[in-house]
């Protein structure tokens, strides 16, 4: 990757969040998946980590409904799948969305949908709940962070719905109402999948 392209990188992440309608919109003329793959990249190797000091302070889930392993398993052994889960589940986010925004009359290639939702996808995970958790763990252990998931679990899914939403009509040039059918429905779909493996 070259100097340019970190540049070009950098400038995407903070741009997504001070000026996202500029930012999604240069996208569409400069679509890069790589990118999308770096954003995701860092947020899968960041949960992976969280995952790790929580298997580490023998932490178990505190919703443990359909869990998929022993609750004082399951943070040991989500570490292990959590990094390719979340680029599965960003391909199938993006897949969907993009799907959707086409028929609606959308015209970004995939590689500029792949850009631009693996930024407003991973980002406010990245930013809102994983690296706030591990602080949270840090400070308080996890008493705090569980005490504290109901708020930045909100704030992050508030952060990835309308940055996605930007992502969508500014990549595709759609409207607001096309913009937004097209990035609920891609969290609809990937939404039981997400929830029943990550806790």
């Amino acid at each position: 990757m070259s100097d340019d392209s970190v540049k070009w990188m950098l400038g995407v992440w903070l741009g997504a969040f001070v000026r996202p309608r500029a930012t999604f919109g240069a996208m569409a003329d400069k679509p890069t998946k790589y990118t999308g793959w770096v954003a995701v990249s860092a947020m899968g190797v960041m949960y992976t980590i969280l995952f790790w000091v929580l298997a580490a302070s023998k932490s178990e889930p505190s919703y443990i409904n359909g869990l998929i392993t022993e609750p004082a398993a399951y943070y040991k052994t989500a570490a292990l799948y959590i990094f390719p889960l979340l680029v599965f589940l960003w391909f199938l986010f993006t897949g969907v969305s993009h799907g959707v925004a086409k028929a609606l009359g959308g015209t970004a290639s995939f590689e500029a949908s792949m850009g631009a939702l693996g930024i407003s996808y991973s980002l406010p995970i990245l930013f809102f709940f994983v690296i706030p958790d591990l602080v949270l763990m840090a400070v308080g252990g996890h008493g705090l962070l569980t005490a504290s998931v109901r708020y930045t679990s909100a704030l992050t899914g508030l952060g990835l719905l309308v940055l996605s939403v930007h992502a969508i009509r500014g990549v595709h040039r759609v409207g607001w109402g096309a913009a937004i059918a097209s990035v609920l429905v891609g969290l609809v779909v990937h939404a039981p999948l997400a929830g029943w493996l990550i806790r």
